[in-house]
């Protein structure tokens, strides 16, 4: 997974552009992301709000199209210096303890999320998995990918609550590493994830 160290400048469209958004300046634009997403979410909106606000996204997309990168040089969830790795496609979540084999991480669902009766959709529940138990299992290591994962829903998830999961790296054989989790609110096992991530061979 790529990390946040500074890159060598490159050359976009013909001019020379600075590597990577200073961290505050890239977290807000992608907290401000995250709450546009939230608000759209929970809203009821009149056509012609709805109307001012899709011709602010056409001028917005008009000016990303202009400044595409390869993959590898993009901010976007490549960043491990702001919460979420800088990305808005999962819940927002911070690192907040690390070590080689364990991650503990703050988690929360937005409205973004929201599924039926106002708790988190359930396909958003493993994403979260996905990303956090993923990174540490390429952390200090090889790149990897999911094999499988395997979540149990033991409570419901609550929107806009602090919550918790940890993630722990159990064993690794060969290619194979084997990683679980563990989403919590307060005392409250919300759900358990079981995962296989293999080493890639490139």
């Amino acid at each position: 997974m790529p990390t946040s160290e500074v890159r060598p400048d490159r050359e976009i469209a013909g001019r020379t552009e600075s590597p990577i958004l200073p961290a505050p300046v890239f977290d807000r634009l992608i907290t401000e992301m995250r709450r546009f997403q939230d608000l759209l979410a929970g809203a009821a909106l009149p056509v012609a709000e709805a109307e001012q606000l899709t011709t602010l996204l056409v001028t917005g997309a008009s000016s990303l199209a202009e400044h595409q990168v390869p993959d590898v040089h993009r901010d976007f969830s490549h960043r491990r210096d702001v919460p979420s790795r800088g990305q808005s496609m999962t819940p927002w979540f911070e690192v907040v303890e690390r070590d080689h084999d364990s991650v503990v991480a703050q988690v929360r669902f937005g409205r973004f999320f929201n599924g039926v009766g106002g708790v988190a959709h359930g396909g958003a529940i493993p994403l979260i998995f996905d990303d956090v138990l993923g990174s540490l299992a390429s952390w200090e290591r090889s790149s990897s990918r999911t094999a499988y994962l395997n979540v149990s829903y033991l409570s419901v998830t609550p929107l806009d609550t602090p919550l918790i999961l940890e993630a722990v790296f159990e064993r690794e054989e060969g290619r194979k590493r084997f990683l679980r989790g563990t989403l919590r609110n307060g005392d409250t096992v919300c759900a358990q994830a079981e995962s296989l991530f293999v080493a890639t061979t490139i």
